[in-house]
Order: structure tokens, then C-alpha cells, then sequence
């Protein structure tokens, strides 16, 4: 299983990790004009560099509580994120990610997370390099390869909408 997603990574087509971050700072602030308060999303998405590896980053690694690092959904959801990528000719190598989707209190599911593991777990059946947590934390459904903005849209346009109170 991991063997075909390794192949999957390899074919998601990203340019320059500088324009990914461009790329998703864009997607983001779009969003935020949608919601009625809008959000600092210059402020809110990092990037680094480190060698030949660069992080984009929104919100805390791990979601322990709300922050105003997060970016904040009308429905009283916050996402938060981190993606690395490795440079890669003129473009860039998709290396790990995690998206979480955190639902308000009186949600019917308490979060949504999309992981893709920088390297394969012993027990790919139990814990696959790319998975989605369904709204159970311990709970992984391997899924195919997805760009950041791929994953973005299902947040947006697809999850966040159907599981808002």
C-alpha cells in the first residue's frame, strides 16, 4: 500500500516551495474574505527554510486548544497546518503534512486530520504514510496523495460545511 502512495507523492506536481507558501497565503486570504470577520493571514501563515527543506505553517503543530494562531471558521471550527516540502529542480518534493480541522464543542465529530508521514510506519495497516483521521484521532483511512491546496479545498469546500453545527 505504502509502495503506491510513494509513487502517488512522487507525481504531485508542486513549483518552488516560496510559491506553495504564496500559494496558500492566496487560497487563505480569498477565504477569509468569505467569513464576516476577516483574519491577518499575512500574519497567521509562516514559512522557513532549512537547507534544502522549507516549512509552511499555520496555527501550533499540534492542536492543544484554541489560539489566535488558527485560522477561525464561522462555524466555530479552526484549522491549523504544517507542510514540508524539499526543493526539487525548479519545483518542489511533497514531504510530510498535517492538516486538523478542529470542531466546536457541540459538533458531531471533534476533528478532521489529514497526515502524510515523512517516512513509512513498520505496521502500514495500522498506520499508513498518507491517512485521514475521520473525526477519531486513533481512527486512519488510507486515502490517496493530495496536494496542500487539494487538501484545502476539501476543508473548505467539502468537511467543514457538512460537519458545522
Amino acid at each position: 500500500m505504502d509502495d503506491r502512495l510513494d509513487a502517488d507523492v512522487a507525481r504531485v506536481s508542486l513549483p518552488r516551495p516560496d510559491l506553495v507558501f504564496k500559494q496558500l497565503r492566496l487560497y487563505l486570504e480569498e477565504q477569509s474574505r468569505r467569513l464576516p470577520t476577516r483574519q491577518n493571514i499575512v500574519q497567521l501563515v509562516r514559512f522557513g527554510e532549512s537547507g534544502d527543506e522549507s516549512v509552511i505553517e499555520l496555527g501550533p503543530a499540534f492542536d492543544k486548544g484554541d489560539t489566535d494562531t488558527h485560522f477561525h471558521f464561522r462555524s466555530g471550527a479552526r484549522l491549523s497546518f504544517g507542510v514540508t516540502l524539499r526543493r526539487q529542480g525548479t519545483g518542489a518534493l511533497l514531504i510530510a503534512y498535517r492538516f486538523c480541522l478542529k470542531f466546536p464543542a457541540n459538533s458531531r465529530v471533534d476533528c478532521f486530520l489529514f497526515n502524510l508521514n515523512p517516512k513509512r510506519h513498520p505496521d502500514p495497516l495500522q498506520e499508513p504514510r498518507y491517512h485521514v483521521h475521520p473525526g477519531f484521532t486513533h481512527f486512519r483511512i488510507p486515502v490517496p496523495a493530495l496536494s496542500p491546496l487539494d487538501v484545502l479545498d476539501r476543508i473548505f469546500f467539502v468537511i467543514e460545511p457538512a460537519f458545522s453545527p
